[in-house]
């Protein structure tokens, strides 16, 4: 090393390669050092690793022990590992899939709702009727007060003047859809409303409220003939060539959800018995990449940022138990790729990055070159060898074939289970926390 610096050295009183070596460590000790060390600590590391052959996560924390003229180099690097688990049978696993195949109805059903999206409002001249839209005053009160006041952030419920609303029995309002029907122009009406205790709106949940209507414009859903004509709008040459387009579209969706469902499945049935210790560095990676996706979720739904603080406890402790899933998901089919030797070739990355770039309106290099400064590179080689591994599952899975309807009875079982397990839970903590509460009063009962 003192040699390569000796070639470059600018030294007064000696030329270029000619300063002895005493005068080169006096004058460039430190930084050849430094540059000894970036050689040597690399792959002294990298071979550390391979001796122990271990699974290394990240980058390594490199504390210098030792390092001197005429000293072995010493240094001591932690790092973070892979979790060890057996990886269960992962071939064969039985797994329940709807059928992709389109009916008629299905077809009709899709049809009725391109129709229903280029319906016209047309003003008519008779009492509402169900699913009219209307125009109407609206105003109202709760506790004796406004609405306004009690709930001054909601201002979907404080009512007002010439306000769009669709004559139906689910309403934002409970009962103000449904008290519209029959109304005419120019009529007026006390409507008492009970929000349920469940109400979306904490402050409004279990109160009574009366609210004033008065109607003063109904409009009727105005819907187009089914004809090539239709058709057109939707540039199909003819009906029969929309309906033909439509059933792709729909054995397109079914395919998709097919392959979700199955994949979602083989995850549930390999990750339910695994149970080990995961990362800690990697498992904060993780929770923070979710709580983003969650805020970002909550913003796009308008949710504003004083809600969001005021249940951040929460929010980390479902990012946490998702991070968690994840990141058990991650390890076991990265586990299943390297058995499987499922290997990701630079045209694959190169492609998704093409993809990512086109969606981001970006320019491939430039996105790359992002990826690379940021560290993201290898999550993209991860997840499309993550990919592979559902891929690879999914065809060796025992499939059972069974109708929408089947299907549609089998999730509402699952929800129903699910929600009665919430409820045990919820059920569980309350009397903990109940308990928690009456034992110092106890307590002061017994002295």
């Amino acid at each position: 090393m003192v040699g390569e610096f000796r070639k470059f050295a600018q030294i007064p009183g000696f030329r270029a390669g000619k300063a002895p070596r005493a005068v080169i460590e006096k004058n460039y000790g430190e930084r050849i050092s430094d540059e000894v060390k970036k050689k040597m600590i690399p792959d002294a590391y990298r071979e550390a690793i391979k001796e122990h052959d271990l699974k290394v996560i990240g980058y390594p924390d490199i504390e210098e022990t030792q390092f001197g003229k005429g000293e072995a180099l010493l240094f001591t690097a932690t790092v973070e590992t892979e979790p060890e688990f057996e990886v269960p049978e992962y071939k064969g696993i039985e797994v329940t899939a709807v059928t992709t195949d389109v009916v008629d109805g299905e077809v009709d059903d899709a049809l009725e709702r391109l129709r229903q999206g280029k319906a016209e409002l047309k003003e008519a001249d008779r009492p509402v009727q169900e699913n009219d839209f209307t125009r109407a005053n609206l105003s109202g009160t709760c506790d004796g007060k406004p609405v306004k006041e009690v709930v001054p952030d909601a201002e979907l419920y404080h009512g007002g003047e010439n306000l769009p609303i669709l004559a139906k029995k689910e309403s934002f309002i409970p009962g103000i859809g449904e008290a519209l029907f029959g109304m005419k122009v120019g009529e007026k009406k006390t409507v008492p409303v009970e929000f349920p205790e469940d109400f979306s709106n904490e402050t409004l949940a279990g109160k009574k409220a009366e609210y004033e209507i008065e109607v003063i414009g109904v409009m009727e859903s105005v819907m187009p003939e089914l004809n090539d004509e239709f058709a057109q709008t939707f540039e199909a040459g003819s009906l029969d060539a929309l309906k033909d387009g439509i059933r792709r579209d729909l054995e397109n969706e079914k395919q998709y959800q097919r392959r979700r469902h199955i994949r979602n499945q083989l995850v549930d049935a390999l990750t339910r018995d695994i149970d080990c210790e995961l990362p800690e560095t990697a498992l904060m990676k993780e929770t923070r990449s979710v709580i983003y996706d969650i805020v970002e979720e909550n913003h796009r739904r308008g949710i504003s940022k004083d809600v969001i603080d005021e249940h951040k406890d929460q929010i980390f402790s479902q990012a946490n138990a998702n991070a968690k899933d994840r990141l058990k998901v991650s390890f076991l089919l990265a586990r299943i790729a390297e058995k499987e030797e499922l290997k990701v070739d630079p045209q694959e990355i190169d492609m998704q990055i093409r993809m990512m770039a086109q969606q981001q309106k970006t320019k491939p290099e430039k996105l790359a070159q992002k990826l690379r400064e940021d560290g993201r590179l290898m999550d993209i080689h991860d997840q499309i060898q993550a990919n592979k591994a559902l891929e690879f599952l999914a065809e060796h899975a025992k499939v059972n074939e069974i109708s929408q309807e089947e299907w549609e009875k089998l999730q509402a079982e699952e929800q129903a289970a699910a929600a009665a397990r919430q409820a045990a839970v919820e059920a569980e903590q309350a009397a903990a926390a109940e308990s928690a509460e009456s034992a110092p009063a106890e307590e002061g009962e017994a002295k």
